[in-house]
Formats: C-alpha cells, sequence, structure tokens
C-alpha cells in the first residue's frame, strides 16, 4: 500500500507521540482550523508549517515540514525560512504565541521528514539546527498493512497505552508493584484453596511470568497447586489486543484437560460458558481459550479489586470442579 503524503501528515499530526514522546498539538490554530496545523506564518505572502508542535520539556515550539520524498537544498531553506518569519511574528499574533510558548517562541526546534537525503543535505541541515527523520516502510513492498484504517486501529492501541496513565516506564514499573502486592495480598486472603503467585514484577520474561512478554506490562499467573490455574496480563494478540478499559483472565486450567472425544470437549466448553453467563461475566471462547475481560478500573480501587478477583477464584473453582466431574474428562487436580 503507497501512502499519500497527506496520509503521512494525518498520522503523524493524530500521533505527535511518534516523533516524541514529549510532543503535543499546541493551541495555535491553522488555516483549516485544526490546532498545531497548516499554521500560516507569512506577512506578505502565505507560509504554511505542515505540523506544529510543542515540546512540553522546554515549551519551545517544533516545525514539522514533511516531503514525500528525498530532502533537497530547498527543503532546508524552506524550513529556516519558517523559523525566520517565527522569530519575527507581528505584533498581532505575538499574544497568542506567548501565551503558548513564552518567551520560547522565538526558539523553535526544526525537524525536516522524508523518505531519504544525501550526505549533503545532513550536513547542512546539521550545521544550521534541522533535524532530520527518514520516514521507512511506506513503500507497497515494505508496509505489512492491508490498508490506512489498519494503520490507524493500531496506532490507536497504542495511543491508549500512552494515555492509560502509565506512559512513562518508572511510574509503569511503580504501578505494577503496587498491582503484584495487590494480587499477592488477595491470595493470601483465600485459604480454601492451595493459590500462590509471583511476589514481585518480573524484569525480563521468565518462568515465573505467566506466559512470556517483554515488561512492563501486567503478566501473572495464579498457580493452584504449582500449576497455571488462571493468568492475567494487559494484552496478548490481536483477539487481545491492549485496551485503556480491560485487562484479561486466561482460564488456563482448561488447556490442561484431556478429552475422550470432541463431543466431550463441546460438552465441557458449553458448561463453561453456561457459569460465565449465569455470572455474568465478560467473556469470549475461542478453539484453544476461554478469556474474561475484566474492567481495568478495578486495580485502582484495592477494595473493588479484591472483591472482583476473589469472586472470580471462587466462581473458575466452581467450573473447575463441574468440568471434572464431566465423564470422558482427565486431568490431575487438586
Amino acid at each position: 500500500m503507497r501512502l499519500t503524503e497527506k496520509q503521512i501528515e494525518n498520522i503523524i499530526y493524530q500521533n505527535p507521540w511518534l516523533i516524541d514522546s514529549n510532543y503535543v498539538i499546541p493551541t495555535i490554530k491553522g488555516s483549516e482550523g485544526e490546532d498545531g496545523r497548516q499554521v500560516n506564518i507569512g506577512f506578505r505572502k502565505d507560509r504554511y508549517i505542515d505540523i506544529l508542535f510543542k515540546d512540553i520539556r522546554d515549551n519551545r515550539p517544533v516545525i514539522v515540514e514533511l516531503k514525500r520524498g528525498k530532502l533537497k537544498r530547498i527543503d532546508i531553506a524552506q524550513i529556516l525560512e519558517y523559523k525566520s518569519l517565527m522569530i519575527s511574528l507581528p505584533d498581532r499574533l505575538l499574544n497568542q504565541w506567548r501565551s503558548e510558548f513564552g518567551n520560547n517562541y522565538f526558539a523553535p526546534k526544526l525537524i525536516l521528514i522524508g523518505t531519504e537525503s544525501d550526505d549533503e543535505i545532513n550536513l547542512s541541515a546539521n550545521l544550521t539546527g534541522i533535524e532530520i527523520r527518514k520516514l521507512k516502510g511506506i513503500k507497497e513492498t515494505e508496509l505489512n498493512f492491508a490498508s490506512i484504517k489498519e494503520i490507524d486501529n493500531k496506532l490507536k492501541e497504542w495511543n491508549e497505552f500512552i494515555i492509560s496513565g502509565n506512559r512513562i516506564l518508572i511510574e509503569k514499573a511503580e504501578w505494577l508493584e503496587i498491582i503484584v502486592k495487590n494480587f499477592e495480598e488477595t491470595i493470601e486472603e483465600i485459604e480454601d484453596y492451595d493459590l500462590s503467585t509471583i511476589n514481585k514484577v518480573p524484569s525480563i520474561p521468565q518462568s515465573k511470568s505467566y506466559f512470556s512478554q517483554e515488561f512492563p506490562f501486567l503478566n501473572l499467573p495464579i498457580k493452584n497447586d504449582e500449576n497455571d490455574f488462571l493468568g492475567f496480563y494487559e494484552y496478548y494478540d490481536k483477539v487481545t489486543p491492549f485496551s485503556n478499559e480491560f485487562i484479561y483472565c486466561d482460564l488456563n486450567f482448561l488447556l490442561n484437560l484431556d478429552y475422550e472425544d470432541d463431543t466431550i470437549e463441546l460438552t465441557v466448553n458449553n458448561l463453561t460458558a453456561g457459569i460465565l453467563k449465569k455470572r455474568k461475566y465478560d467473556f469470549f471462547q475461542t478453539d484453544d481459550w476461554t478469556v474474561i475481560r475484566i474492567k481495568r478500573k478495578i486495580l485502582d480501587n484495592k477494595k473493588d479489586f479484591k472483591k472482583t478477583i476473589k469472586k472470580l477464584i471462587t466462581d473458575c473453582f466452581l467450573i473447575f470442579n463441574q468440568v471434572n466431574e464431566v465423564k470422558g474428562v482427565s486431568k490431575e487436580v487438586k
């Protein structure tokens, strides 16, 4: 699929973090009515900045100029002209720009984006304080997406992660430590079953995690008699994508069952679905998995969290016991 320059511009504008996680859209109206887009800073002539961002670290404007092709000398001249025009903004615009950027309005950062650039362009850009970014994977043979809609959906998934309140890894690590501790406390309070879980966040994928997945995402097992019973996690694949609304719970104990025939397996699946529906769980079943969706918001309320997890574990043992009473099912269970 070949993206147009406009489509690429849309993607970058809607997802500033693709360039830098500290870039945001400022409240400077563009010619088309959108903040930070097609901003005219010309005097007698129209001069439109493709995209205007703000760096929240130092409150400086960021001029982004996009070219769908090889960068040329004229592109460097163009973005330098934008910088000079910004430094000498007319009085009628100064209040708005100072309100947004303070006195840093006259010190913009410059970013040129194109598909390629030669050594001469790179040197000229470096000497004039321009950052060069190169577009990759936009040729039909390189882009692994079927449509612009698919790209938008994938970016929306990442946007949900970014706005979930745990964008920074340090914050995410601290948050995960709290969640793991709450799981551990909850498990210790359930005395009816031989349960255990991990007591700290794994720094790298390892056997203690529910499955092999990179930090820093929620990914922990609830074990029964040292065997994985349930698995709690934030995302795994397209079936269980990262969500700002849900986390997931796998009924892992169902995976270890041996069936004499497909009829017995269907019976078990129907039994499981019946109990989950009766208990009003949000769940779905695939050929291999039964997955419960759990509202993410319970993670931020310890009382609701413990109540929800205790009920879920109790109900899963109800399924566990009834399934193992079905003839034709074998499993070493406690």
